[in-house]
């Protein structure tokens, strides 16, 4: 893992997974606001298997604390990077009603995760509601609303249609994605591709199209990639796009001299 300011470029840390523009959730995440990077370190399990999550600062350029995982070997992962603070669920096999929990086909009433408080170094078990309250206070939040009502929050992933990106939120693997996709003051995303746009993948293959940041309220980067797994890295180009209706512009084109990812034995 490396970070850079544009001048000085270090490393700050070690993680199991290949990095892409967009966030692998519990792997590499960062917040809408704020300055903290989260990963599961993979220096100092066994067999670099993480077991904790390191939490670094950019604007402080060093690390400001470590959250144990709920259980040695577990699978925890983060699933909202706040300003101060870090929401993270255990195992989803693990016993409880979870957020992310492996029984999402009759989901709970109630689901809960864990909050770790940065300043305090206190970890503290919340129910989701409250992540979603302190959500539907962002002004860079993307929302929608599931066929059953419920308001769910998180970045969109977008099907191509013509020139037109629409987008929706998964939030279950039993149901549809929630869509209409809309911002903090309800007003619905419409993106469109340039004119002319050619997506980096073949004619008869499917990549995606996803959120990779936010640059400001207004204005977010999306990947288009290639789509197929983690490995070999994806090639894709960077979007910027202006918020809620706007053509998007390609920033980062992907590169001609595609990366060939080393044989990991």
């Amino acid at each position: 893992m490396w970070f850079t300011d544009g001048t000085i470029t270090e490393q700050i840390g070690t993680s199991g997974w290949t990095a892409a523009p967009t966030s692998h959730r519990g792997v590499v995440t960062t917040g809408d606001r704020g300055s903290l990077v989260v990963w599961a370190d993979a220096g100092r399990g066994t067999n670099r298997i993480p077991v904790e999550f390191v939490v670094y600062d950019t604007s402080r350029r060093e690390e400001v604390a470590r959250i144990p995982f709920t259980a040695p070997g577990s699978a925890d992962s983060v699933v909202y990077v706040d300003k101060d603070q870090v929401y993270f669920n255990p195992d989803p096999s693990a016993p409880g009603c979870w957020a992310v929990d492996v029984n999402d086909i009759h989901p709970c009433r109630n689901p809960q995760l864990f909050r770790f408080d940065v300043a305090k170094g206190e970890t503290t078990r919340v129910r989701i509601s409250e992540l979603d309250g302190a959500l539907n206070a962002r002004a860079r939040i993307f929302k929608a609303v599931t066929q059953d009502g419920r308001v769910v929050y998180g970045d969109p992933a977008f099907a191509l249609v013509g020139n037109q990106l629409v987008a929706s939120i998964d939030y279950s693997d039993a149901d549809d994605d929630a869509a209409p996709v809309t911002l903090a003051d309800g007003s619905e995303l419409r993106l469109r591709l340039p004119t002319g746009y050619v997506p980096p993948w073949p004619a008869d293959g499917e990549g995606t199209v996803a959120v990779s940041q936010w640059l400001d309220d207004t204005h977010v980067a999306l990947f288009a990639d290639d789509g197929g797994g983690d490995l070999p890295a994806k090639e894709g180009d960077l979007l910027t796009c202006e918020l809620p209706e706007g053509v998007c512009q390609v920033t980062v084109p992907r590169s001609s001299q595609p990366y060939v990812a080393p044989y990991l034995g």
